[in-house]
């Protein structure tokens, strides 16, 4: 599997586009832009849907977490995130606990979400590994072609 450096130079190089005219395309500045292809930062959940959403792809792909580049279209984030949390801890019968410390997250870490923000794109990256699902799947953002 690849870095979102590698899925999204991929991804710029299969639509004929320059940095500029993504940029341009999906008003992120230049270097903004170029962080990510330099593999600099990763982007913020936003941008990842933003960019996920004008290449028809999920944010899966994009990250590398998946190899199919699972086009089609998405719906927008449902700010699921928490209840499809709680959802696989049950399912998994795993805590709250044993999750933050198997990930190397702050125990804490909850009080942010149950205030209603949602993770940064890398632990959400960490969690879907955890439990083997989707980041749409836990941000609620489902593929509609």
């Amino acid at each position: 599997m690849y870095s979102v450096k590698e899925n999204l130079e991929e991804l710029m190089s299969n639509h004929n586009l320059t940095l500029t005219q993504l940029s341009a395309e999906l008003g992120i500045p230049y270097k903004t832009i170029s962080n990510y292809t330099n593999g600099k930062y990763l982007p913020n959940l936003n941008t990842a849907i933003k960019i996920a959403n004008y290449f028809h792809c999920s944010i899966n792909y994009l990250v590398g977490l998946s190899d199919s580049e699972e086009y089609g279209n998405y719906s927008d984030m449902d700010n699921l995130f928490l209840s499809r949390y709680e959802e696989l801890l049950k399912t998994t019968k795993v805590t709250h606990y044993r999750a933050t410390k198997d990930l190397g997250l702050n125990i804490n870490i909850s009080r942010k979400w149950r205030a209603g923000t949602t993770p940064s794109l890398a632990v959400l990256t960490k969690l879907a590994n955890y439990f083997g699902v989707t980041i749409d799947y836990l941000i609620g953002r489902n593929r509609l072609s």
